[in-house]
């Protein structure tokens, strides 16, 4: 569902950010192959909620992913906050990856490390944020469906290549609160005062 104005929009006064690893390395996507067995399931929980990727929650502690992660070195295994970006020559289409990722053997995944970054943002009456949200009531963050005239798209305007606030992007905390969509969205309008860290895969980028 998509979160109607009232809910969503926080006046802001004043905006600040901080990004991490905006510079993509060999490193930042990785490819995990998986290979299916009888009675094994896959053992990972995603948000796919964005239609384009598979943004990965949780890890369960059985599974195939679980196997994975034991063989893997260390800066190529599946972690939360990562993003499968492509199953198997699909990309762009989650549903499809999903998919290819339950129907078959053996199973590729480009998988993106995360860009965070945080926004801080200081109540202005009268004035909306701008930012519209896509969630369900089980989602873990917050979407970014549609950016409106406001600071944010001020912000935006000004922002040096890779700074600006995208349309997909996740807001993954709102202050200290992570602990679900609805509390990110009971902390955005409760507080006058809001840190807003966003994460985004790497493949997401526009370069010049």
């Amino acid at each position: 569902c998509t979160a109607d104005a009232a809910q969503c929009e926080s006046p802001v006064l004043a905006l600040q950010a901080a990004f991490k690893g905006t510079n993509e390395s060999p490193g930042d996507i990785f490819v995990a192959r998986l290979y299916r067995e009888p009675q094994v399931l896959m053992g990972l929980r995603v948000d796919t909620n964005d239609g384009r990727t598979a943004h990965i929650v949780y890890v369960l502690p059985e599974g195939l992913a679980r196997r994975y992660n034991d063989a893997a070195c260390e800066d190529e295994q599946l972690e939360p906050g990562q993003y499968i970006v492509e199953v198997n020559g699909i990309s762009g289409d989650s549903a499809a990856m999903l998919k290819a990722i339950e129907e078959s053997s053996v199973v590729t995944m480009r998988v993106s490390k995360a860009i965070t970054f945080e926004l801080f943002v200081a109540r202005k009456p009268g004035e909306q944020l701008g930012l519209f949200f896509a969630y369900e009531s089980m989602s873990q963050s917050l979407i970014v469906r549609e950016i409106r005239e406001g600071p944010i798209a001020r912000h935006n305007r000004t922002a040096p290549p890779g700074r600006a606030v995208l349309v997909y992007d996740r807001v993954l905390q709102v202050n200290s609160v992570d602990s679900g969509a609805l509390a990110l969205l009971a902390e955005l309008g409760a507080s006058p005062i809001v840190t807003l860290t966003f994460s985004r895969p790497f493949k997401a980028i526009a370069r010049c």
